[in-house]
């Protein structure tokens, strides 16, 4: 229904006739290059946690020209003030690799299932002056180069002492040295993020992750999307979703600055006991990594499934008794680049080592690091997997002068359309008008001969039509 609603709003008859044929999910990234700038001006980050666990790629196999930054999880403030240590913390190999590769690393503090220890630091100022004290010392001994914190979640009377803790690692970094980085992992919804004062963090950290995955898990009564990044009005529970997440935490509800704002996606993805999407569910709801799911996928006995409302995949088995979601590279591809579009600070990774397999390329990681720093649209459509149905890419570069790249996926050989529209609805040129084989496909759009302005290109393949917008700039 908003779909329509927000179509009605649009004074261009073009337009409108043409977002009433093209599915919701394009419509909702369309929305993402009318309202949002697409080229940030400044440099995004790539930043990946890595863990002591899962098949943790060692420290010279990491590709680091796809990251910018490594976490490196987890420590934990101990109930005194000390830093509490956990298997493979710190990692003298890790941090010397990281830097040979004139990358950053930081050292996490807390985690969802061990934050207690924050409880004490920061009920009692002794205390908390000690941990501060103890936790620089810690990694100017270790040679990290800040602190990243995951408190999941202080409470309301904990609230102003936690954002005193935060005041107090920025000032003893500042006096010290002012090159020290800060960082917070958040939560997505605004239950759980409620008692951070985010108006005044935002002073005191370099970024915000927002965890965008674990909407449904073992807390749900049915089956659900990990990390959808559209919310969909099927979603019983209407558990949220990425990209709401983002407006929130953009919007006037948390008011984050968009370049002070990662988008976290994750390598990993859950198992239910349920005969399919948003479906009672029974049993536990293992998590698996996106290596042990293509395992599954190629097994034979699962089908894949995309849900073109929520822009994520699932799987189904056989029997349909079991249900499967994650994020493919079809996912990721289509939030990394909503994310470069909406000029966010970047990507936040949950977790290193979840797809680093030699037999998968590091896919996952490729593509988002080719979207955000590389900008090698070609090779991101080379690792595409074949089972997305119909896919068009945003235009790189954009804006552009005097030409730019487009890129889309068709799932069979069939006959396709590609035109670019002026802003009057006027055809101004057709660059692809006939038979394609299929897989992936890049065409170059010259604009020499087109004056400064915003364009529409339209892709029209078997019945789907897909629009995106342009800025040629002279």
């Amino acid at each position: 229904m908003y779909k329509e609603v927000l179509i009605g709003m649009i004074s261009l008859p073009f337009l409108k006739n043409i977002l009433t044929k093209i599915p919701v999910v394009s419509f909702l990234i369309l929305l993402n290059t009318l309202f949002f700038a697409n080229a940030p001006l400044f440099s995004q980050e790539v930043v990946g946690y890595y863990t002591s666990w899962n098949n943790v790629p060692s420290p010279n196999s990491i590709d680091f020209n796809d990251l910018t930054m490594i976490i490196h999880a987890f420590a934990s403030p101990n109930p005194d003030g000390t830093v509490g240590l956990s298997d493979g913390v710190p990692n003298p190999a890790l941090i010397q690799a990281t830097h040979n590769a004139n990358k950053k690393i930081l050292i996490s503090f807390g985690e969802g299932g061990d934050s207690t220890g924050f409880y004490h630091i920061v009920s009692d100022t002794a205390i908390m002056t000690k941990f501060i004290n103890n936790a620089y010392n810690f990694i100017k001994v270790n040679n990290y180069d800040g602190i990243d914190i995951d408190w999941e979640f202080p409470n309301k009377i904990l609230s102003a002492p936690f954002t005193a803790l935060i005041r107090g690692l920025r000032q003893k970094f500042n006096s010290v040295d002012s090159s020290l980085i800060i960082t917070m992992a958040i939560p997505s919804s605004a239950y759980y993020g409620q008692y951070f004062q985010y108006s005044i963090l935002v002073n005191y950290v370099n970024w915000f992750s927002i965890m965008a995955y674990d909407y449904y898990g073992s807390w749900s009564n049915t089956s659900g999307h990990n990390a959808p990044f559209y919310q969909s009005w099927l979603d019983p529970n209407q558990a949220g979703a990425g990209y709401s997440s983002i407006l929130y935490m953009i919007g006037r509800g948390v008011g984050i600055p968009k370049n002070k704002l990662l988008f976290g996606e994750p390598f990993y993805g859950k198992e239910f006991n349920a005969p399919g999407l948003y479906k009672k569910r029974t049993g536990d709801v293992p998590s698996l990594t996106y290596s042990q799911i293509i395992d599954s996928l190629n097994s034979g006995n699962w089908k894949y499934n995309w849900d073109s409302v929520s822009a994520v995949p699932y799987l189904l088995n056989k029997d349909t008794t079991r249900f499967i979601t994650y994020d493919d590279t079809n996912s990721i591809k289509i939030k990394t680049e909503s994310i470069k579009s909406l000029g966010l600070g970047g990507v936040m990774i949950w977790a290193l080592g979840y797809d680093l397999e030699p037999r998968y390329q590091e896919t996952l990681l490729h593509i988002i690091g080719n979207i955000l720093l590389n900008k090698n649209t070609t090779l991101v459509s080379n690792l595409i997997e074949n089972r997305y149905t119909f896919y068009l890419s945003n235009n790189y570069p954009n804006p552009f002068n005097p030409s730019t790249n487009i890129a889309f996926t068709i799932p069979k050989e069939g006959f396709v359309s590609l035109k670019v529209y002026n802003t009057l609805g006027q055809v101004i040129t057709t660059l692809v008008n006939g038979n394609m084989a299929i897989g992936s496909h890049q065409i170059e759009f010259h604009g020499s001969r087109f004056s400064s302005g915003i364009y529409f290109y339209v892709l029209n393949f078997d019945g789907h039509n897909e629009i995106k917008k342009m800025m040629l700039i002279k």
